[in-house]
């Protein structure tokens, strides 16, 4: 049965940066649809979690990468919760490995899931929301994307492709009075930094003025900001969330310390 509250789709929604979106956007007023490809547990526990609060909140298992699943989930939401009027484009994977050894099957996998899938959910939606003249759609990008690192070229390449494709998408969507933009995250603390070697976090923080890496709820309150009435005049640009690393090259010399 639909709602009156207005419907986000947060691809990728279960865990990290995803999960915390949809809480927060939760938080803002906004009806939440979990998209998950094979996280089915993850997802079901955010929706209990989200419901247990009051909010509404379903769960879409759909891969991004395959145009047909991510059209079917569209009209699903909208068949079940209303329409789409915020998409956060945050589902990605990593495949890295030196260019000289990458195979073409991790350059694929990438580039299908971080560039295909954004294309994909912003294709079927963005036509509805212009027709309404209203919706946002949020693409995450990365710090990669911007400052590339050693070991992943497809994607570094698949992020900073998001961030043209957005500003290009933007330029088409304003006169309907539709929003794009990217959210480019630094090192965050997810699941997946649990992974990281001590050595590698230790080497990253001397990357980064703030020197830490930021927190899920940090940028998912970005991206919340975003998506409200309150950022209605930003569109187009890509909002970096990394602690200062974008700012400039590591210091040397005298003024190191500074």
């Amino acid at each position: 049965m639909k709602n009156q509250t207005p419907v986000a789709l947060v691809t990728g929604g279960s865990r990290g940066i995803g999960r915390a979106t949809s809480l927060e956007l939760a938080r803002r007023g906004y009806s939440i649809a979990i998209n998950y490809h094979s996280r089915s547990a993850e997802a079901e526990t955010l929706r209990d979690e989200l419901q247990s609060k009051g909010h509404d909140a379903e769960c879409y298992r759909a891969d991004v990468g395959d145009r047909e699943q991510v059209n079917a989930m569209c009209r699903t939401i909208e068949s079940k919760q209303g329409p789409t009027e915020v998409l956060v484009n945050n589902a990605g994977v990593t495949r890295d490995v030196l260019f000289m050894m990458m195979q073409a099957r991790a350059w694929q996998d990438v580039m299908n899931t971080n560039l295909d899938g954004v294309y994909n959910c912003c294709k079927a939606v963005s036509r509805y929301m212009c027709a309404r003249k209203r919706g946002v759609m949020i693409n995450i990008g990365s710090g990669s994307g911007i400052s590339p690192r050693v070991g992943q070229t497809n994607y570094s390449s698949s992020k900073s492709a998001i961030i043209g494709m957005t500003r290009s998408l933007a330029r088409e969507t304003a006169p309907y009075g539709v929003r794009a933009l990217t959210v480019a995250p630094g090192f965050t603390r997810t699941e997946l930094a649990d992974m990281v070697d001590a050595k590698a976090i230790e080497h990253s923080l001397s990357m980064i003025p703030l020197a830490r890496w930021g927190l899920p709820e940090e940028i998912a309150e970005v991206i919340g900001y975003m998506a409200s009435n309150d950022a209605a005049y930003i569109t187009g640009v890509t909002i970096v969330v990394d602690g200062g690393r974008a700012s400039g090259e590591q210091e040397f010399g005298p003024f190191a310390a500074c």
